[in-house]
């Protein structure tokens, strides 16, 4: 008792002299011929396929970082891009002892106002920097939460991804608190 509710819903209640609304009509799905393409049946891409774009469509690999505690994006976070590697003597790499991972810095970049990367991450990297394979980001909480005066459990948070095929759009948001964070493959 007395305590405020935490969802509030809204919803239009008709009035009885409101003609009853005629059933919805539902389409059928139409499958997808063998050798027919999805664009051709349903006049949209399949999920993931390139077909319809621009064959000089270039890599694209994006993030956007949300401060879900405060509501707002997360600017001035630092955000690290690597690929993992064979052993390369004459690289510059990390060595994730615990999983035997050579990582291969790419970029470092810091988010914006809007908690974007501006350009992206591979903005300034050579075309053939992003290729098939199994990459990691890391966000630096832990400086990012010392910069709004709060105090976080996490000072990294470590994405791992793979790419199968680097001319697809990859975006990878984060959502962050102090006490957790959330990842997903948006488009």
């Amino acid at each position: 008792k007395g305590v405020p509710p935490r969802f509030c819903f809204a919803m239009e209640v008709p009035s009885k002299a409101a003609a009853p609304a005629p059933p919805a009509q539902v389409a059928a799905a139409t499958p997808v011929p063998n050798g027919a393409s999805e664009m051709a049946v349903h006049g949209t891409p399949a999920f993931g396929s390139r077909e319809g774009r621009s064959p000089n469509r270039t890599s694209s690999l994006t993030t956007h970082v949300l401060d879900t505690a405060r509501g707002i994006p997360a600017s001035g976070m630092v955000v690290l891009l690597e690929q993992a590697v064979t052993p390369n003597p004459f690289a510059s790499m990390t060595i994730d002892s615990e999983a035997g991972v050579n990582w291969r810095k790419l970029t470092e970049r810091v988010t914006d106002v809007d908690g974007r990367v501006p350009g992206g991450l591979l903005n300034g990297l050579p075309p053939d920097a992003f290729s098939r394979g199994t990459y990691r980001l890391t966000f630096r909480t832990k400086e990012y939460f010392e910069s709004i005066g709060t105090r976080g459990f996490y000072p990294v948070c470590n994405v791992v991804f793979e790419v199968d095929d680097p001319m697809e759009q990859y975006h990878v948001p984060l959502l962050i608190s102090p006490f957790g964070f959330s990842t997903y493959r948006g488009s």
